[in-house]
C-alpha cells in the first residue's frame, strides 16, 4: 500500500482473467484497490504465481453484482479505460465488497 492509504477491507477472492481463475488477496484501501495474486488454475493444471492488480478507485466507473449457475456470487468492475475484472465470492455474498467500492 502507499504512504498514509487506510485499509477498508479484505478478501480472500478469486479472480476470473483471460480464462485463467486467479486466487489472491482482494484489498481495498481509501485511494486504491489492490488485487494480490497467489495462485493461477487455469486449464494446464494450478501454479503458484506472484503478481499484483493495483488501480485507483477514481479510475472506477461502474461495479456490477450478478450470479452464476444461480448461486455462485460475482461482481465486475469496469474502469473509465473500459477494462473488467470479473471477481467470484463462489457462495458468499458480494455486498460488503460492492458497497465499498461505490
Amino acid at each position: 500500500m502507499e504512504q498514509g492509504e487506510v485499509q477498508k477491507g479484505k478478501w480472500i477472492i478469486n479472480c476470473l482473467l483471460k480464462n485463467n481463475r486467479l486466487n489472491g488477496k482482494f484489498i481495498v484501501t481509501d485511494k486504491n484497490v489492490y488485487y494480490d495474486i497467489d495462485n493461477v488454475f487455469s486449464a494446464t493444471g494450478i501454479g503458484g504465481a506472484d503478481g499484483l492488480i493495483k488501480f485507483s478507485r477514481a479510475e472506477i466507473a461502474k461495479v456490477e453484482t450478478y450470479s452464476a449457475f444461480w448461486i455462485f456470487k460475482r461482481f465486475r468492475i469496469t474502469l473509465k479505460d473500459g477494462k473488467e475484472y470479473v471477481f467470484d465470492r463462489g457462495i458468499m455474498p458480494t455486498s460488503p465488497i460492492v458497497s465499498l467500492l461505490k
